[in-house]
């Protein structure tokens, strides 16, 4: 009776390959490891009211002028000027010069004016948010102007930063939409990034600020879906980690390579 013996080959490259996968798969969860979740408060705009998890929907399914406190996380500031207001406006909403929110249910319109002269101070939303000196993070947030206007319409967004060592930090983003569009043209929104490193831990403001275009028409800038998070850091054990996963992923090839060349010798011997 003959005796089953195993294949060096197979076992070889059985046991390669799953050093190989082993590796990678540390080195992937190691990167998950390292990302951030989103410390913004509703930056989707979904949650509505004074207590945490109110549903936007028992505010309003059409759109509604925002008061200081009713949007969670967030405190919206307006200008005295006549009609000046902040939206918080539904998918499909009657507004037709609020875009569709650019996902989910609601987003946001700094409604400040349409004219110069009224325009002293423009509406805004902000938010505070504590952050770690040395650490590089990373905002970002869809940005659209007006709809349907019937003419080319550009707004204009301050970011500012204030707190944890910055002191009125101010990017400046725009936004454009041809006028022929509709509100539900989702081309219309822009997603917007901003890199920064803080200087020093603490509390830092960060206020969404409308600015005035001269357009003929209004220039309101509608926000939805903003993210703060920690950019990943190549730390150390992250390094050998991912070399480790390249050494392994070597290694398993070579092996391989050798034993099916002795394999492929002991064949032509024959």
């Amino acid at each position: 009776m003959k005796r089953r013996v195993r294949s060096p080959v197979l076992f070889t490259a059985s046991k390669a390959l799953s050093l190989w996968r082993v590796a990678i798969w540390v080195g992937i969860c190691a990167s998950a490891h390292s990302a951030s979740a989103n410390l913004i408060v509703n930056g989707d705009f979904e949650l509505v009211g004074p207590a945490p998890g109110s549903p936007a929907s028992t505010y309003t399914t059409d759109y509604a002028a925002i008061s200081t406190n009713t949007l969670t996380g967030w405190t919206s500031s307006v200008d005295t000027v006549v009609n000046a207001a902040n939206y918080l406006s539904a998918t499909g909403s009657s507004a037709s010069w609020i875009p569709d929110p650019s996902s989910g249910n609601y987003c946001i319109q700094l409604d400040s004016s349409q004219t110069t002269d009224l325009y002293a101070v423009g509406n805004s939303v902000s938010q505070t948010v504590n952050l770690t000196a040395g650490l590089a993070y990373q905002l970002t947030f869809y940005m659209s102007a007006e709809a349907a206007r019937g003419q080319p319409v550009t707004s204009k967004l301050d970011v500012i930063l204030n707190g944890g060592g910055f002191s009125n930090f101010t990017t400046e983003f725009t936004a454009t939409r041809p006028g022929d569009d509709t509100k539900t043209t989702m081309s219309g929104w822009i997603l917007q990034t901003l890199n920064f490193t803080a200087a020093t831990s603490g509390a830092v403001n960060f206020t969404f600020l409308d600015t005035y275009v001269a357009n003929a028409t209004s220039s309101n800038s509608a926000l939805d879906n903003i993210d703060l998070t920690v950019l990943p850091e190549f730390s150390n054990g992250t390094i050998v980690t991912a070399l480790c996963a390249i050494l392994a992923f070597w290694q398993s090839r070579r092996r391989v390579a050798i034993v099916f060349r002795t394999m492929v010798g002991g064949v032509r011997r024959r």
